[in-house]
């Protein structure tokens, strides 16, 4: 099953109390709990289109609610080129996917050039930055606390 999301819960309140609430009903895109109120909003997955047109022909902003490959996949995802791969990351073995800007500057995107660091890659930089010494530094990573 998927999950329909509607905005606001004043939305969910319009579709439990509208009077096409039963049409929701008889055509099992809703549950119905003893008191009449709606459990969840769900429809199985060919009608989930239908229950979102239904919603918005209700003027209720509803839409499908998308997994994360959903979503990666997603056209609008695809097609502006927000996914950068990156094949031959030391130490991991399989590509990584990372998310992309996505805003321009000067009509340019600013582009993502490096993979994400590894696990402590920038620990010792940082120490450094805030007036550790090198031996303190050193003592720390002896330690395995960095």
């Amino acid at each position: 099953m998927r999950k329909v999301a509607s905005g606001t819960e004043f939305a969910t309140e319009m579709v439990t109390a509208g009077q096409w609430y039963d049409e929701l009903v008889k055509n099992k895109h809703v549950k119905k709990e003893r008191g009449g109120k709606a459990e969840e909003l769900k429809g199985p997955d060919d009608t989930t289109k239908a229950l979102v047109d239904l919603l918005n022909a209700h003027n209720i902003p509803a839409g499908p609610v998308l997994t994360v490959p959903q979503i990666l996949s997603h056209p609008q995802v695809t097609d502006r080129n927000l996914i950068a791969r990156f094949v031959d990351t030391p130490g991991v073995g399989i590509p990584i996917d990372v998310v992309t800007t996505g805003f321009r500057l000067d009509d340019q995107r600013p582009s993502v050039a490096t993979p994400p660091p590894f696990l402590g890659q920038h620990s010792a930089d940082i120490l450094r930055d805030l007036g550790y010494c090198e031996e303190d530094i050193i003592s720390m990573s002896d330690e395995g606390t960095i």
